[in-house]
């Protein structure tokens, strides 16, 4: 199930998925995320309510992948390896392709292509949390 993009309320500050609307208002950026439904061939289609703003910081973008455990991840998450190396899910606009950053030394800022995702775990914290 993908669910396209995440974010935090900014109300609630529950974490949303679904469906992302950006724009400019008064020169501050907004978001906003329709929650989405699915039908029964598992197409995405957002509801018919009305988007729930959330921070702009904490939107994230389905990378399509899942980690090791068979969790679905996004852009911005941290995950780490069997020998806890730290790595950073980030888009990389040069590629147009998402990529997964080493976040510690020896070599850090070493990019690896997102297809060692589900070799990895993802690391939960309070803004990865349903």
């Amino acid at each position: 199930m993908n669910r396209n993009y995440r974010g935090i309320t900014l109300g609630s500050g529950e974490m949303i998925y679904g469906c992302l609307v950006q724009y400019v208002f008064g020169g501050d950026k907004h978001c906003q995320i329709f929650e989405s439904k699915w039908d029964e061939e598992d197409d995405f289609y957002p509801s018919q309510s009305r988007g729930v703003e959330v921070h702009p910081e904490s939107v994230g973008q389905s990378t399509g992948l899942k980690d090791k455990n068979g969790t679905e991840t996004y852009n911005q998450q941290r995950l780490k390896s069997d020998s806890d190396v730290e790595y950073k899910i980030e888009w990389i606009e040069l590629m147009a392709a998402f990529w997964v950053v080493k976040q510690e030394y020896p070599y850090p800022f070493e990019k690896y292509t997102a297809e060692i995702i589900p070799k990895l775990e993802l690391i939960i914290d309070t803004s990865d949390k349903e």
